[in-house]
This record gives structure tokens, C-alpha cells and sequence, in this order.
């Protein structure tokens, strides 16, 4: 049975697994809520330590 890919030559006689993905209908919708992030400041940062810092 023959395949045929858009991006992936027909001439590779390689016998190997061919993958394709076509993202062109994929989900594009951005998602706008909030997230949380933890981490350590670094020495000497401007910031309090142990409080809550709201980052624009």
C-alpha cells in the first residue's frame, strides 16, 4: 500500500518509521487565565522574600 506524505520525499528507500503531522485545522485558540508560578529570587533582588510578588 502506498502512502503519500507533503513533506517527506517518495525516493527515501530507508527502512525506517515515517511520521507526518499536518497542524494546519489544530486548535488555535489562545487561553487568557491566569497562572501561578514558584520560584526562587536570586541574590539581591528587589523583592521582599516570602510575600507574594503580582507580576504585570
Amino acid at each position: 500500500m502506498t502512502i503519500s506524505f507533503n513533506t517527506i520525499p517518495s525516493n527515501t528507500l530507508v527502512p525506517l518509521f515515517y511520521a507526518e503531522m499536518d497542524n494546519q485545522a489544530a486548535n488555535t485558540a489562545q487561553d487568557s487565565g491566569a497562572s501561578l508560578l514558584i520560584g526562587h529570587a536570586n541574590n539581591g533582588a528587589e523583592i521582599v522574600a516570602n510575600s507574594l510578588v503580582l507580576m504585570p
